[in-house]
């Protein structure tokens, strides 16, 4: 049994009812339910204890004994029968009593559970309450710093939007200012070049008027020594002529003339390179080889024509070559360094196109060199194209047996006009669009088309000039 001083809860009684039903199951036998009776019962009073035995009475009969032996157990029998009774009636008050104080104590017990729990659910209940206002207070509290906090940070976007706008307003600012000054850079250097064109122009122009008075002079100058000198073959074949009376020495003399008319003129073609004093030795040594070729001749030959005057040489030009620019300069062959550029054998690794080994890009390393001049480092992809026979194709079209032929026939100028500004890679010049009027188009550089592919790759489709191709 529960110590009834102790406070048990009404989950200890009932297993500990269980377990004492369990027990009482398992003692099948009265002698063991007796036994587990005394073991629980306190001890007897003296008073109600076996009398103890009294001495042994002579021995009776046989007959006697076993009689008086059958009287002395009916009698223990029945005095052990009403003690057990008691004893039963005894335990029942007194497990009643228990049951009594026990049934009174868990009812305290029970009270008093119910009363601490009361106490506990109201000072639960007051825990939770203080706990839902302290989290209504941090509720609010949160709201209120996460309200404050979209309200910096709106503020914080308004002054970065506002800051954006002044940067933005000053980079538009700078941007016009640098276009400004690009224009007027570019205005600049434009009439820089044109006052350099018209220097070079008239520098051009100079150099062409000295060049064709020096030819003029060189002409006027030819033209008065052949005029001297037919004057003085002229005045020395009468002369000549005078002196001689018979037709032979006549014959040889117009072979003489002609001879020396010959040498003359090969000597005034060639440009004097020698001083004053050398084309006199020169001069000096002619009419001596001259004499001694007459002497050698028969006594009725004429004495030589005499020896023209040596030309002036031509004058300098009135420019130093190397003060004018590099395409007025006289050309010379021999100042020209070839630049070679060694083998076109480096292969580019995405469409196997031939470059110069000096052709690479700076991104190139050792192994891999990479090239934009071919594919753009193989952005521009071409498929293998091998088209027929090109006077086949045309002739097919020419033949107009079919309508497209027909209509190739007859719009193939408005074809090729068509392809005459589409993909024109050009720097525009737009600063003469700004006014009224015709639309102008200036350029400055070169003009290029971006050609591609006539016809598009395997799976997608034709776009810009591959459209009139596809169709």
């Amino acid at each position: 049994m529960l110590n009834p001083q102790l406070p048990t809860t009404p989950e200890q009684d009932r297993e500990a009812a269980c377990a004492e039903e369990h027990e009482q199951r398992q003692m099948t036998s009265p002698e063991a339910r007796r036994e587990h009776i005394n073991e629980r019962l306190p001890l007897l009073p003296p008073h109600l204890h076996p009398i103890s035995p009294t001495p042994a009475p002579q021995q009776p009969p046989i007959l006697e004994h076993f009689i008086q032996g059958g009287d002395r157990l009916r009698e223990l029998e029945q005095q052990l029968r009403r003690e057990v009774e008691e004893r039963e009636q005894q335990v029942r008050r007194e497990a009643e009593v228990v049951l009594a104080q026990h049934r009174e104590q868990q009812v305290q017990d029970i009270l008093q559970y119910q009363h601490r729990l009361q106490e506990e659910a109201q000072q639960l209940a007051r825990e939770q309450a203080i706990e839902v206002q302290r989290l209504a207070q941090e509720d609010q509290q949160r709201r209120e710093i996460e309200v404050e906090r979209q309200r910096v940070a709106q503020e914080q976007l308004q002054m970065r939007l506002e800051e954006e706008r002044v940067r933005y307003r000053q980079q538009q600012e700078e941007q016009r200012l640098r276009n400004e000054e690009q224009e007027a850079r570019y205005r600049m250097q434009q009439q820089e070049q044109r006052l350099r064109e018209q220097h070079l122009q008239r520098q051009a122009a100079i150099v062409q008027q000295e060049l064709e008075l020096q030819e003029r002079l060189e002409e006027q100058a030819e033209a008065e020594r052949l005029a001297e000198i037919n004057r003085m073959m002229e005045e020395w074949r009468v002369e000549q002529q005078e002196n001689l009376d018979f037709d032979e020495p006549n014959q040889v003399l117009d072979e003489d003339l002609d001879n020396h008319f010959e040498q003359n003129l090969d000597q005034l073609e060639r440009e004097p390179e020698n001083e004053n004093g050398e084309n006199e030795e020169n001069q000096d040594n002619q009419n001596e080889q001259n004499e001694d070729e007459y002497e050698h001749d028969e006594e009725a030959q004429p004495p030589p024509p005499p020896q023209a005057p040596s030309p002036s040489p031509p004058p300098l030009p009135p420019h130093n070559p190397r003060d004018l620019p590099p395409a007025c300069r006289p050309f010379n062959e021999a100042d020209i360094e070839p630049d070679y550029l060694g083998p076109m054998n480096v292969i580019c690794s995405h469409c196997n196109a031939l470059h110069f080994d000096c052709e690479k890009l700076a991104a190139s390393t050792v192994n891999r060199p990479r090239f934009g001049v071919c594919c753009l480092q193989g952005q521009i992809r071409l498929e293998p194209f091998h088209p027929l026979n090109p006077n086949e194709a045309l002739a097919q079209y020419m033949t107009r047996q079919r309508p497209q032929w027909q209509e190739f026939y007859e719009d193939i100028r408005r074809y090729n006009a068509a392809f005459a500004m589409i993909s024109v890679g050009v720097k525009l010049d737009a600063s003469v669009l700004r006014g009224t009027g015709a639309y102008c188009f200036k350029i400055q550089g070169e003009l290029h088309h971006l050609a591609g592919a006539l016809l598009p790759l395997e799976g997608q489709t034709p776009k810009y000039a591959q459209i009139y191709t596809a169709q």
